[in-house]
């Protein structure tokens, strides 16, 4: 998710929670907001899989 997605997402669940009568009710705010705690979680094992990938990149290419 890019920087800015990620900062529409972190906004939108913020206004989902603070106006919960302007959700459809078919709308769970609280699974949303554990997928974003999820996300935050992964985050460090999202970078250091990309580093990974980019030294073995550079070693593909030596």
């Amino acid at each position: 998710m890019g920087e800015k997605s990620e900062t529409f997402c972190r906004r939108t669940l913020v206004a989902m929670s603070e106006n919960p009568g302007l959700i459809p009710a078919d709308v769970d705010v609280a699974e949303a907001q554990r997928d974003m705690a999820q996300f935050d979680a992964l985050r460090p094992h999202i970078a250091r899989l990309t580093k990974l990938l980019g030294r073995a990149e550079d070693s593909e290419m030596a």
